[in-house]
């Protein structure tokens, strides 16, 4: 009788986080993230394989409860796993990485600038590159 040993399929071993703004909704860290635009990477260059995507390890390794593609994080940063499994083989393994809301940056409102006229100039011109603590400007 022949024994044949299936190599196993190997996820990335560096899977970089997935990060997204914290556009919808700023300053809820929620955000919908599309797992499978992360499956080129997972696959490593490795083809007839399928990625699946989990919120547990258990459910990665038994392959239930899969995510949709469409998913929505419940925190952050939240761990997903993966499962990649071998399409001729059957052979799986698991593997995870990170989804990052980050948050928005916060903005400021500008201070005024201001520019003096001598009564006979209508226009002005403004340096914007000025130190935000330079608030006025004189004119003669």
């Amino acid at each position: 009788f022949q024994l044949k040993i299936n190599s196993l399929p190997l996820p990335n071993p560096v899977i970089t986080d997935y990060e997204l703004c914290d556009y919808n909704s700023s300053g809820d860290e929620e955000e919908v993230f599309v797992l499978n635009t992360k499956t080129a990477e997972i696959a490593n260059g490795q083809t007839g394989v399928t990625v699946t995507y989990y919120e547990t390890q258990a459910d990665a390794q038994n392959q239930v409860n899969s995510l949709p593609n469409n998913y929505t994080n419940t925190s952050n940063p939240q761990q997903i796993w993966i499962n990649i499994r071998d399409n001729a083989t059957g052979c799986n393994t698991v593997g995870s990485f990170n989804l990052v809301v980050n948050p928005l940056p916060l903005t400021a409102v500008p201070l005024p600038i201001f520019q003096c006229s001598n009564g006979a100039v209508t226009t002005a011109t403004f340096d914007l590159t000025v130190n935000e603590s330079v608030t006025t400007a004189g004119a003669t």
